[in-house]
Order: structure tokens, then sequence, then C-alpha cells
């Protein structure tokens, strides 16, 4: 983002100016310390069985509790479609996946409107 706006700059010029260091700016679900399998009961659980039942247009979550075999299933066929280890654990990778799809977490191109959207209006003051 800079004073005209935001502009895509090529790696070879910010490569030498990069630190190494980086952010990744998620939502995980309340209750989510480590990748959660078939058994695990918590509220990330439920709030991911949740998500799920949002993608899938449906009016009730897989599970309100446990992880369910049903749940892992869905996650393995999740999984499986979107290029991702097709284990039915919901860790890191499918979280953010999923989190994009429902929209819990913005995509690039949501992110790049946002900047643009705040750059035109600081121009505008």
């Amino acid at each position: 983002l800079t004073d005209q706006g935001v502009e895509q700059a090529p790696l070879d010029l910010l490569g030498p100016l990069w630190s190494g260091r980086y952010r990744l700016l998620w939502y995980p679900p309340e209750g989510f310390s480590q990748p959660l399998r078939l058994g695990d009961n918590s509220p990330a659980v439920a709030q991911i069985a949740l998500q799920f039942a949002t993608l899938d247009g449906q009016p009730r979550p897989l599970t309100r509790g446990p992880f369910t075999s049903a749940l892992e299933t869905r996650v393995r066929l999740f999984q499986r479609r979107h290029g991702l280890k097709a284990d039915g654990v919901v860790g890191v990778q499918t979280l953010l996946q999923l989190n994009q799809l429902t929209g819990v977490d913005l995509t690039v191109q949501a992110a790049r409107q946002i900047l643009e959207a705040q750059a035109l209006a600081q121009k505008q003051q």
C-alpha cells in the first residue's frame, strides 16, 4: 500500500528488503489449539461442523458434540476436493481453506479490495 494506492512490485525488488518474517492472519475456531480428529470434543469441533453445514447448505451440522465418523468422512471429501492431504484430520491447512470458502477469512482479492478502498478514502480526505 503506497500513497498512490495498492501497487504490485516484482519479487526481485522485494526480496532484498524482506526480513524473512511473516504473519498469517486467520481466525481459528474457539478452542482450536491442535489438529482435530475422530473422537475429539471441543467447541472447535462444533464450529467446524457448523461451517461444513453452511458450506453444504444443510440446516443442521453433522455434530454438535464430539468429532464423529460422519464429520471425518466429510473432512476427507473436502480435503480431496481441495488438493489437501485427505487424512480426515482438521489441521491448519484444512481450516484455512474452509475459512476462506465460508467467508471467515478474507481471500486475497477481498483483502486487496479493502486496501484499495482505504487508499481511495485517504486520497479523498
